[in-house]
C-alpha cells in the first residue's frame, strides 16, 4: 500500500507548495525590514501601524513555509523507507531545482515590486552622501537617490535627532535666555574644553533646525556638549528639550526679545523655563539672579515641571547669588572682577568689555566647578577667550575702533552694549549706530524709547554719547527721545546708506563706534563698508 501511495503521490506540486510560501516569505521579510527601520528611527506613527500589521503576517508565512519544508522532507524520507530510491532522488533533485528557482524568483519579484514601495523614499542623488534625507514635497518623489518621504520634514528630523541623541551617553548643558546665549555658550565651552572632549553649538545653530543638526555632531567620544537653545514662539522649547535632554541648564536672562510673539516677560520665562523638563535627579538649573529675573524664575518655573529632583542656583553681580562678581573695573588690559562662591574668591581678567560679559564669565566658572574644572584653570581659559564674529568683535580701522555687535539685538542687549561702550580704553569719542529691534509687537515704540531713556540716564552719570545715529522707523523712537531730552547730536534715517554717508563725515581717529541692530536690519553691512573705507 505504501509503495502504491508513493508511486502515485505527485512530487512537483509538493515542491511548488514548499517554494511558493518561501518566496512570499522573502518579500514579507523585506517589507518588514524596511518598515522596521522606519519604526526604529521613530519617523511616523504610520510606520508603527504598518509594523504591527506586517509582523504577524511575516511570522505566519514563515511558519507555513517551514511546515511545507518539513512535509516535503518527510515525503523524501518515506520514499527512502520504501526502498524507492528513484523517486527519492527525483524528489531531492526537484527540491534543489526549486530551491534555486525559489531564490531567483524571489529576487526577481523583489526587483519588480520593491521599487514601487521604495519610490516613496527617494530624493536628489546629489544629497545621498550627506546622510538621511527627509522630504515632503510630492514633486520630489520621482527623483532618484536616497531619502525618506514624510508628512513633516522638520518633525521627522527632530524625532530622528532625539532618537540618535538617546543612543549616546553624552552629558549636555543646555543654554537659553533672552540675551547672552551665544557668548555664554562660548565661555562655558572654553572652560570645559580644558578637561573634557566637548562639543558646542556651531555659531548660532540654536533654532528648531539648528539644534536637531547639532545632535548629529555628537558621537561616542563626546564627553560633554554645550547646546544653545533659542525660541521665539510658544511650544518651541518643548521640541528642543525632547531632543537635547540636558542634565544641566542655564537661563541667562529674561528680557523682551520676541515679546511680540510670546506676549509678556512672564510668558517668556515660562516658555524658556521648560528647559528643566528633563533634568535628572541631581541636575541643576543655573539662573540669573540679577534684577527681577530671580522672582520670575521662582514664580514661572515651578519644580513640578520636572520629574527629577533638581537644584536651582543663581548667579550674577548681586551678592545674594550663590555665584557672583564684584569689584568690577575696566582698563586697557580689559575687564576685571572678583569671582565669589562658597569656596572663596578669585580675581578674573577678561579681554572683552561689559558687565554682561562679567555675568557670562561667572556662570562659565560656576559650570566648570560643577564638572570638576579647577577655578584657576577656568580663569586662564576665560582670559584667552575672544568673541566670535558679529558678537562684540573690535575692528581697528585707520585709528577708528568699530565694535561689531551686529548679529542680533534686543533692548536689553543694546543697553548692555551702550554701557560697555564707555568702558573701552582711551579718550576717544563714543558714537552709537543703532537700528530697529524687530519682533517687539505693539510695545515696540515704547521699548525703543526706553533705549533713549537709558542714554539720557547714562549722560546724567557722566557717560555721554558724542553722536547717535539710528536706522529704521522703530529706531527713530530712540533718536526722537534723545533729541527731546538732551543736546546730543542725532541723525536718523530709514536707509543705511544715508546714515553711512553722514557717519563718514563725522568720524575721526580714536573714535569708538558701536554698531548694533536686529539681524533683519543687516547692520553688518555698515561694518563691512567701514572696513573697506
Amino acid at each position: 500500500m505504501n509503495d502504491t501511495f508513493m508511486k502515485t503521490r505527485p512530487v512537483f506540486p509538493l515542491l511548488l507548495s514548499m517554494a511558493l510560501p518561501n518566496v512570499i516569505s522573502m518579500l514579507v521579510n523585506s517589507l518588514y525590514n524596511i518598515v522596521d527601520s522606519l519604526f526604529v528611527a521613530q519617523i511616523s506613527e504610520q510606520a508603527m501601524t504598518a509594523l504591527s500589521l506586517v509582523f504577524p503576517i511575516q511570522n505566519f508565512v514563515n511558519a507555513v513555509a517551514i511546515g511545507f519544508g518539513i512535509g516535503i522532507n518527510a515525503q523524501i524520507a518515506l520514499y527512502l523507507g520504501a526502498g524507492d530510491h528513484e523517486n527519492a532522488n527525483r524528489a531531492a533533485t526537484h527540491g534543489m531545482m526549486f530551491s534555486l528557482l525559489h531564490g531567483v524568483l524571489g529576487m526577481v519579484l523583489c526587483i519588480a515590486i520593491m521599487p514601487g514601495f521604495l519610490r516613496r523614499f527617494t530624493t536628489d542623488p546629489t544629497l545621498v552622501d550627506m546622510g538621511v534625507i527627509f522630504f515632503s514635497d510630492d514633486r520630489e518623489k520621482e527623483k532618484k537617490g536616497a531619502g525618506i518621504y514624510v508628512s513633516n520634514t522638520l518633525l521627522a528630523m527632530q524625532k530622528f535627532a532625539a532618537w540618535y541623541r538617546s543612543k549616546l551617553p553624552v552629558r549636555i548643558i543646555g543654554i537659553t535666555g533672552s540675551v547672552g546665549k551665544t557668548t555664554t555658550k562660548e565661555m562655558i565651552a572654553a572652560v570645559l574644553e580644558t578637561k573634557y572632549r566637548t562639543v558646542k553649538t556651531y555659531k548660532n545653530l540654536n533654532s528648531q533646525i539648528g539644534v536637531a543638526l547639532m545632535m548629529f555632531e555628537l558621537d561616542e567620544d563626546t564627553e560633554l556638549a554645550v547646546i544653545e537653545m533659542g525660541i521665539s514662539m510658544p511650544g518651541e522649547m518643548d521640541r528642543l528639550v525632547e531632543m537635547v535632554k540636558p542634565e544641566c541648564a542655564v537661563l541667562t536672562n529674561i528680557g523682551v526679545s520676541h515679546i511680540g510673539n510670546l506676549g509678556s516677560r512672564e510668558n517668556i520665562c515660562k516658555e524658556k523655563g521648560k528647559i528643566v523638563s528633563y533634568l535628572p535627579d541631581g541636575g541643576t538649573l543655573f539662573a540669573s539672579g540679577n534684577g527681577d529675573v530671580r522672582q520670575l524664575v521662582e514664580t514661572q518655573v515651578p519644580s513640578t515641571r520636572c520629574k527629577g529632583n533638581y537644584k536651582v542656583s543663581y548667579y550674577g553681580t548681586e551678592s545674594g547669588c550663590e555665584y557672583f562678581a564684584d569689584e568690577m573695573s575696566a582698563n586697557e588690559d580689559g575687564q576685571s572682577f572678583v569671582y565669589h562662591d562658597s569656596e572663596g574668591k578669585e580675581k578674573v581678567l577678561l579681554s572683552v568689555m561689559g558687565t554682561h560679559n562679567v555675568n557670562n564669565a561667572v556662570i562659565a566658572i560656576a559650570i566648570g566647578r560643577k564638572y570638576g574644572v579647577p577655578v584657576k584653570d577656568a580663569i586662564k581659559a576665560l582670559k584667552n577667550y575672544k568673541p566670535i564674529a558679529m558678537r562684540g568683535v573690535v575692528h581697528d580701522i585707520n585709528g577708528i575702533h568699530v565694535v561689531d555687535d551686529t548679529y542680533n539685538a534686543s533692548p536689553d542687549s543694546i543697553t548692555s552694549n551702550l554701557h560697555a561702550l564707555f568702558d573701552y580704553p582711551g579718550n576717544g569719542r563714543r558714537i552709537a549706530v543703532l537700528a530697529d529691534v524687530l519682533e517687539l509687537g505693539k510695545d515696540s515704540g515704547k521699548l525703543h524709547e526706553g533705549i533713549g531713556q537709558f542714554i539720557i540716564e547714562e549722560q546724567n552719570k557722566g557717560r555721554r554719547l558724542d553722536y547717535l545715529f539710528t536706522v529704521g522707523k522703530e529706531a527713530a523712537h530712540i533718536s526722537d527721545y534723545v533729541k527731546a531730552h538732551s543736546d546730543i547730536p542725532v541723525f536718523s534715517a530709514e536707509s543705511k546708506d544715508e546714515v553711512m554717508n553722514e557717519l563718514e563725515t563725522k568720524l575721526q581717529k580714536e573714535d569708538w563706534v558701536l554698531v548694533k541692530g536686529s539681524r533683519g536690519m543687516k547692520m553688518d553691512e555698515v561694518v563691512k563698508r567701514l572696513i573697506k573705507e
